[in-house]
């Protein structure tokens, strides 16, 4: 018996069809429903108390820090590929390892919003996909840390107007 010999013009479907199950297949653990492939961390943090997928990157454009008088603003953006229900657990494992205590989870229209504070400093963290990135684009997560003052001290009064 001879071997099974397939028409040149069905090499490239049979290749599509590999490619779409290989697709699907590596779909399955990130996909609604499925349960989201695990994140690790970069060892190096970019900021000492926030971590960062080891995949993600810096965009310098779009990132800003700095501290004064022991009061820090931090506005950092990194761009990488993840599913983005892998990163809301990634971070809701992770921020409590750095004292964090979530306060709020939100997903409106694909964007996740993350909300955590520690001490006098709010954290917020943004998933969403990059502009024009698609299904399969990058992902940009957006950190910002601001003060806050939880004791409701009112700012000192207004000379009198005249």
């Amino acid at each position: 018996m001879r071997g099974l010999r397939i028409h040149p013009a069905c090499h490239g479907a049979a290749a599509v069809g590999m490619l779409w199950a290989a697709f699907v297949a590596g779909c399955q653990g990130g996909g609604l429903g499925g349960n989201p492939a695990r994140i690790v961390p970069r060892p190096v943090p970019y900021i000492a108390d926030v971590p960062v997928p080891s995949n993600f990157r810096l965009v310098d454009k779009m990132t800003d820090d700095y501290v004064s008088g022991g009061v820090r603003v931090v506005r950092h953006e990194y761009e990488g590929r993840a599913d983005a229900a892998a990163l809301r657990n990634f971070y809701q494992e992770q921020m409590p390892q750095y004292r964090w205590a979530q306060i709020s989870d939100q997903n409106i229209k694909g964007e996740i919003t993350l909300r955590f504070e520690k001490n006098n400093e709010s954290c917020t963290v943004i998933i969403r996909p990059a502009s024009g990135g698609g299904l399969l684009g990058p992902t940009t997560i957006r950190v910002i840390i601001l003060p806050f003052d939880r004791r409701g001290r009112e700012s000192a009064p207004r000379p009198p107007a005249r």
